[in-house]
């Protein structure tokens, strides 16, 4: 059942959320914009995404 949550509801939200961060990236860079935020919170993301990722599939075993 958690590994069912964590598949279906949690990854695609962060995934989501990374999305929009990698978007509003890129428009930071194409306005020349302060953009040391937008890389540690795509990293935290990364990080979370691919550790729930691994998790779930571990766990599907």
């Amino acid at each position: 059942m958690f590994i069912a949550i964590i598949m279906l509801v949690v990854l695609p939200i962060v995934g989501f959320i990374w999305f929009l961060n990698f978007i509003t990236l890129l428009k930071k860079i194409r306005d020349r914009e302060f953009i040391n935020n937008h890389l540690a919170w795509g990293a935290f993301l990364t990080i979370s995404f691919v550790f729930l990722f691994m998790f779930s599939l571990v766990s599907l075993n």
